[in-house]
């Protein structure tokens, strides 16, 4: 009974990024009590450390020590360290998001709306476990206990990217390292992984062409002023991209018929 409550009081520290806490009383039951679910609660606690300089060898090493200890519960063992690995990469990928959309916000976001779907991928992804409270982490909402401050504060757009992008290279290729049973919630987050490499080339690519909104508005221009011989309104291929400015095809559409009523 004791050893439970130090273990909820371990995973509410973790959930409150009380990180130091959180570890010390993991140590704590997994060393006097040798207790498989301390050393998974380890792991995920130097696991949400990630972005603040904590390593993913670390986390594999607590996850190694408990399956070594119960290699019966392998499959949960392992499920943890998938789910608890995702659940991080997903909240790093909100922060890209929310970057993302603070940025189109200051430039052209009607333009590039559409990419936004691409990069938010916060849709929880489930295992059944044996590890009771601890299981209840990566169900808690996206976030939550994942230590983010270190990227809140990198103010430039493609250095953040390219943070995120290490981030989640180191913690994929810990999970693919350690774990053994490529199983269906492998496979799924394997799809996901995908996913999200590819909503940060969207990220990226959404802000190298940023400002083709005012280009194009200075490509259209530069086509009227330079067409010589008949007014530009009465072309209709020059009339018709116009309308990517919206307000030059009103003054041409309206100009046209002034032009046929004389």
């Amino acid at each position: 009974m004791e050893n439970e409550l130090q273990l909820d009081l371990a995973t509410m520290a973790l959930k409150g990024r009380r990180y130091d806490e959180a570890e010390k009383l993991y140590m704590q039951i997994a060393t006097q009590n040798n207790s498989t679910e301390a050393w998974v609660g380890m792991g995920i606690c130097k696991l949400y450390q990630l972005a603040n300089g904590r390593t993913m060898d670390e986390a594999i090493f607590c996850f190694e020590r408990a399956r070594k200890m119960t290699p019966e519960m392998q499959n949960d063992i392992e499920s943890q360290a998938i789910v608890n690995t995702l659940f991080v990469m997903k909240a790093y990928m909100l922060i890209v998001e929310e970057a993302m959309q603070k940025q189109l916000q200051e430039k052209n976001k009607a333009i590039f709306g559409a990419v936004l779907t691409g990069v938010s991928l916060i849709a929880g992804m489930n295992s059944k476990s044996a590890f009771g409270t601890i299981a209840s982490l990566s169900g808690t909402g996206a976030g939550v206990g994942v230590a983010v401050d270190s990227l809140n504060n990198i103010s430039n757009y493609n250095e953040l990217i390219l943070s995120v992008l290490k981030l989640c290279d180191d913690a994929n290729n810990g999970i693919r390292g350690f774990v053994q049973n490529k199983n269906e919630l492998y496979n799924e987050f394997e799809k996901e992984v995908v996913l999200m490499y590819e909503s940060l080339e969207n990220a990226k690519k959404a802000n190298q062409n940023q400002d083709v909104a005012s280009k194009t508005k200075e490509y259209v221009s530069g086509v009227l002023e330079n067409n010589q011989g008949d007014k530009w309104y009465h072309n209709n291929t020059k009339l018709a991209l116009s309308f990517l400015v919206w307000p030059v095809a009103v003054y041409g559409i309206v100009m046209r018929v002034k032009s046929k009523k004389k």
